[in-house]
């Protein structure tokens, strides 16, 4: 039987050839990378931020999810704790810009030994003028009395960044942050102490209210371009392959309606 002439090959007979059965193994194997690029990129585009309802009533030991020095995550901000401590009352602060029940006001802060000898930072109650504030701080500073071991409730705070300190109020800060209170606690040496703070829960008008973010699904649009890019570029892989094949498909036609034009 003669062999089929070159002008009648069809794709898959090009293709069948072992150069083009290897290439597209390297193609597919291309493909399935990129597919598994852009599945590990969808993944990423889909976040879940917030508290759902259970996670906003389970109270966690502190020292379960925190340990000093490390920074409060987002997923860990508003979490409830409990905690034993015990509150030291030779020193405190207030921070302004306090939000609660749409007033802004004033909360008064303090620095709690936990059982292991960790320093917290504490906010105690929220109060809606500095004078309010400054005069119950003053009481607790006035009363030297220093508190007892206990076990305390509260919802976690990640800190703030630092702002500047008015050196009239030396007393009075714009931000809860502990790398600030820090610098103000020993400014001499290293301290061990918890990055993140705790709002003591309270009942009546003074106590702090912390609404913790509900739960919902974040999408990073970002993440979700990059996943459809990947999918193209393995589309992209088997076309190459198809297109390459095709071009010697066309090529093998075109030399042999040249020859044959040659050849009279």
């Amino acid at each position: 039987m003669s062999e089929q002439p070159t002008e009648f090959k069809t794709f898959w007979s090009v293709a069948k050839q072992p150069k083009w059965i290897l290439a597209l193994l390297a193609a597919l194997l291309m493909a399935a990378v990129f597919s598994l690029l852009g599945q590990w990129q969808l993944e990423r585009s889909f976040r879940t931020v917030g508290l759902s309802q259970e996670e906003q009533q389970k109270y966690l030991q502190l020292e379960q999810i925190l340990v000093p020095g490390k920074a409060v995550t987002q997923e860990q901000d508003g979490k409830p704790v409990v905690f034993k401590a015990t509150p030291k009352t030779d020193r405190g602060y207030i921070v302004a810009n306090r939000q609660q029940g749409g007033t802004s006001g004033y909360w008064i802060i303090l620095d709690y030994v936990t059982e292991k000898g960790y320093t917290l930072v504490v906010a105690n109650s929220w109060w809606p003028t500095e004078q309010e504030a400054r005069s119950v701080l003053r009481v607790m500073l006035e009363s030297g009395s220093q508190g007892s071991l206990q076990e305390f409730r509260g919802k976690l705070l990640a800190t703030e960044a630092p702002e500047p300190l008015n050196p009239k109020k030396p007393d009075l800060l714009e931000s809860l942050s502990t790398a600030q209170l820090v610098n103000l606690y020993s400014p001499d040496k290293p301290m061990n102490i918890y990055s993140g703070a705790v709002a003591l829960e309270g009942t009546g008008d003074s106590a702090i209210v912390i609404k913790p973010q509900d739960e919902f699904v974040e999408l990073n649009f970002l993440n979700i371009f990059y996943a459809i890019e990947w999918v193209l570029f393995a589309g992209f892989a088997i076309f190459m392959w198809w297109r390459l094949v095709q071009d010697e498909r066309l090529g093998l036609r075109e030399r042999d309606r040249v020859g044959k034009e040659a050849n009279g």
